[in-house]
Formats: C-alpha cells, structure tokens, sequence
C-alpha cells in the first residue's frame, strides 16, 4: 500500500530542496492543485503535458501528471517534460541525494525512464533507470543522483541545476520519436532523512549506501561509522534496526554482503 502523502508530508521528509532565491523549502510535486506544477514541454508541441484530476497511485481524486508523444519525426514526437522552476537549484548545498516519484505507463509501448539533469557546465542521464511495461501498474521508481558514462561531472552539474527533464532514454543517447503515455505522481527530492524510514525499497537503500559513504567522508568518522549512526537513529524512530542500514562487514558500504535483501 502506498504511503499517504498527507502523512508523507507532516514527517518532513518530503520537502527538501531549497530554493536559491528564496531560501524557502520546496514541497514534493503531487498535483493536488489542478496544475502541472511546472512541468512542460517545448512550445511546439501539440500534446503538452497535462494535469488529470483523477487516477493517480492513490485512486480516485488523486491527480497527476500525464506526459504523452506522438512519434512524429518533429514537436511532440520524444516522451519528455521539463520543470525549470521548482527543480532548479543547488542540489549539493540542499543535500539532496536522489529522486523519488510514482510513474505509470498508460501506453502500449514499454518505456525506459530515465532523469536528465541539466545546469553548470553541461548535462548528464542518471544511471538509474525505470523499466516501466506497457500497461502495466503504478510503480515507485528512486533515481540516485548518479550517472552514466559519457556525462559531465555529476557534482558540477548538481552544484547548479537549471532544468530537470523526465524522460524515455534507453540510453545515453536517449531516443527517437515513439508514440507514448506515461503518468507520473508524487515527484520528491530525497535527502539522508530517508534512511530513517521504514519499509525503504531496494533503490532506497542504495541511496543510504551513497549518503552513508558520503558521510563517512564529511565527517572523517571511518568506514561504516555513519551508517552505524543511522541505524541507531532509526532505531530510536522506529523501535528496531532497518532492514539494512548498516555497514556490518565495515567495507565502508552497506549492501548485499551486509544482508540488504
């Protein structure tokens, strides 16, 4: 059962990027308010996405956002939407380490959906993709701010993002024109905080793996020191230890060697 984002939100694990002009943190896209909250596509495009007041992950009143292509050979032909508003930023300075968002494909081609960021320097394609069937169920996809081969410097990049774009990319060099549909909810920046929920997915816990490794290194504490602290932490949030947060073989990673299912 999904989460209910009302709960999601009062824990503040949500809203977690900041923006750079105002200083004010950014609440997670779950177009509740009638909008696309942002997210668009090139001018020409004569399927733009749309808000769809019902539907979403959590059934009937839940709105998303439904992107649609064509497979023309010209505007509206590739499966994308960009948000250059909320999604901009710093993304190092807020500690975000990841994306989390529900994507659906309502089409009858299988998609691969992959985050392009773009900002300082250039662009890269997260490594982390969703393999989405054609008509197949809601699905909670967590893209690490990780990339694949060939991209700028993801740090320089995220020092400064300008554009988020969600889209099909089987590769690196994206894709052609395909006629598509995808839904998509829930869009959240994650930081180190969601380590200390319970129930973490598979792609979850390979972001606390990252953030674990990054504090190790912030913090000069040793290999698998951090990720020790954060099973302490969710510990005493949660009444026992998660199902892997920690580093036990002290290799400076908690993964599958330290019984991460």
């Amino acid at each position: 059962m999904l989460l209910d984002k009302t709960l999601l939100l009062a824990t503040g694990i949500l809203a977690l990027m900041v923006s750079p002009a105002t200083g004010q943190a950014i609440p997670v896209d779950d177009f509740q308010d009638g909008t696309t909250q942002g997210w668009r596509s090139g001018g020409a495009n004569p399927n733009p996405p749309t808000w769809e007041p019902s539907g979403g992950p959590d059934g009937g009143g839940d709105g998303y956002l439904r992107i649609e292509s064509n497979g023309a050979d010209g505007a509206g032909g590739n499966l994308v939407a960009f948000n250059t508003d909320q999604w901009s930023g710093d993304y190092l300075a807020a500690g975000v380490i990841g994306i989390r968002a529900e994507l659906r494909n309502l089409g009858a081609t299988d998609l691969v959906i992959r985050l392009l960021v773009e900002g300082r320097g250039g662009s890269f394609f997260t490594a982390a993709a969703a393999n989405l069937p054609a008509g197949g169920d809601w699905q909670r996809v967590v893209w690490p701010t990780a990339a694949l081969p060939g991209g700028r410097d993801p740090a320089q990049v995220l020092s400064g993002v300008t554009k988020l774009r969600i889209l099909h990319a089987p590769t690196s060099d994206g894709a052609g024109p395909l006629a598509a549909v995808l839904g998509v909810d829930d869009v959240t920046a994650l930081s180190g905080d969601v380590c200390l929920e319970a129930g973490l997915a598979r792609g979850e816990l390979a972001l606390c793996r990252v953030y674990c490794e990054r504090l190790d290194c912030d913090e000069g504490v040793g290999p698998g020191r951090a990720c020790d602290a954060i099973g302490a932490r969710f510990e005493r949030r949660n009444g026992q230890l998660p199902p892997c947060a920690l580093d036990r073989d002290r290799d400076g990673w908690a993964d599958d060697l330290d019984n991460c299912p």
